[in-house]
């Protein structure tokens, strides 16, 4: 078992992927989601951890090898200021979009509101510069590499509103016109709206740097829902302007100041929790309802961290990955998993859940955490999860993605130079129903009590929902029924 694990860790450690002036109302776009599994589990080869075979090479691999790895507008107020509420979409819980206008006459289009890099881009097959009477194309020519995938093609400057409801618009905004790309066919937005610092950016004046200069608070928030009993009526938005504290539970924003002038990075701590077992020593009890003396802090000291909607899992740095992986992990579970080539996607029975730990990032002070309910994605007819947890290219910070993004609900400050995180009013109110999830910050002992009143709120929100279709279906049978003819009634029934 020893050898095992050692060629276990030996395999981790190879697993890698590399506004008009002067508006300053608020303005909010929604996000609807679908879900489904992975793509990457459909159409894979995949390696048993025990035998997978360690190629120094690999992380130079670029030749596909083992390494490559409706709208519906709604008002809100805040304040004295007036904010508009659109949809954006989310498809199967790994991109997260929405929609945008530009030119003028408006060309709609969506696209991803990414916090991790800095450049807008759409494509030439979406937008049409010359039908545009504000547009202004250059004839310089830039390529944009996001990792996974790049686009090539020219600078152009135009009108940009955010939403469709066209009341926070940029009137002359740096943007490239895609004309080829290269490994994004399997994304189902438009194009790619970087909302990251200017020290990213390819192609001159940002969108963040605009909204710091026409909005009065220039602030973007994201309350993204993962839950499907929210998403018929909630969905998940993004705010241009505003703090919307019905989104994220009372007592649990922290603020922390950003590091660098790249990410909305910040310093954080990381633990994990095992799962406690109870007095028979044989069921496992959620970790969610654990107090913080059964976290263990790695001993890696303070990590640099950085939230971006544009990336779907929690990715973490090489010297990081393995002690992270093995702490969530036991070695009899990790046995049982495979690595999906390419991408190094970590694929184990969903069972493993029974057993895994809880991840735990503590953030001035406060603990916010990822349950094993979060970072294993819904099982296949297998009964297969992924592990939502990646190495990062070497050079990268931690980088928290939707896994953890769905859990809280994050602001960013684009004036202070802050990023604000609390717990999501939403997802975890679903998630406790059936006792998997907590997405509370782990700051004392947990009040088992506070699961039960969320619990007890699912239940009471699925009986109205039951009540008021049995309340619409029952009338209308008995009518149907009572209003058939004579004629059709059986024989005794006649008079």
């Amino acid at each position: 078992m020893a050898r095992g694990m050692t060629s276990l860790l030996a395999a981790l450690l190879v697993i890698s992927s590399a506004l008009q002036p002067g508006a300053s109302e608020p303005l909010r776009v929604g996000l609807s989601k679908s879900r489904a599994p992975h793509p990457a589990i459909r159409n894979e080869h995949r390696v048993p951890l025990h035998h997978f075979k360690v190629r120094l090479s690999m992380s130079n691999d670029s030749n596909g090898g083992a390494a490559t790895e409706v709208p519906v507008v709604k008002a809100g107020k805040f304040g004295n200021f007036s904010y508009y509420v659109e949809p954006i979409l989310n498809l199967a819980n790994l991109q997260y979009y929405g929609p945008i206008t530009v030119g003028s006459p408006e060309q709609a289009l969506t696209v991803q509101f990414d916090t991790g890099s800095s450049d807008l881009w759409v494509p030439r097959t979406m937008y049409d510069a010359n039908a545009s009477t504000t547009s202004s194309v250059s004839s310089l020519v830039k390529m944009l590499d996001y990792g996974k995938g790049a686009v090539f093609g020219n600078v152009t400057n135009d009108r940009v509103c955010l939403g469709l409801s066209n009341e926070l618009c940029i009137p002359g905004q740096n943007l490239l016109v895609a004309k080829a790309q290269r490994d994004l066919s399997m994304r189902f937005f438009d194009g790619i709206m970087g909302l990251a610092w200017p020290g990213l950016s390819r192609t001159g004046t940002t969108v963040l740097e605009h909204l710091r200069e026409v909005m009065d608070y220039p602030l973007i928030s994201f309350s993204l829902t993962d839950d499907p009993i929210f998403t018929m009526s909630l969905g998940s938005t993004v705010t241009f302007g505003a703090i919307e504290e019905d989104n994220y539970r009372t007592g649990t924003l922290t603020w922390s100041p950003v590091v660098g002038n790249l990410w909305w990075s910040i310093e954080l701590g990381v633990e994990v929790i095992s799962p406690r077992r109870d007095k028979d020593s044989t069921n496992l009890v959620n970790s969610s309802i654990l107090a913080p003396t059964a976290a263990s802090p790695l001993p890696l000291g303070k990590q640099l961290a950085a939230l971006d909607t544009g990336t779907s899992y929690i990715t973490v740095p090489r010297e990081l990955y393995v002690p992270l992986l093995t702490a969530l992990l036991p070695e009899d579970v990790l046995m049982t998993c495979t690595v999906l080539l390419p991408g190094g996607f970590l694929v184990c029975p969903c069972d493993a859940q029974m057993s895994a730990g809880t991840l735990v990032f503590r953030v001035q002070g406060m603990r916010y955490s990822v349950g094993p309910a979060d970072y294993f994605t819904m099982p296949t007819p297998q009964n297969e999860c992924m592990i939502e947890l990646q190495m990062s290219p070497d050079g990268l910070p931690i980088i928290l993605g939707d896994t953890f993004l769905k859990k809280h609900y994050t602001i960013y400050d684009a004036k202070q130079k802050q990023v604000g995180i609390a717990v999501s009013a939403y997802g975890s109110v679903y998630g406790d129903l059936d006792g998997s999830r907590s997405s509370m910050p782990i700051d004392g002992p947990v009040d088992e009590n506070s699961g039960s009143l969320y619990r007890w709120a699912g239940v009471v929100l699925v009986g109205m929902m039951l009540v008021l279709a049995l309340g619409y279906l029952v009338p209308w049978f008995i009518h149907r029924f009572s209003s058939r003819s004579a004629l059709s009634r059986p024989l005794l029934e006649r008079e």
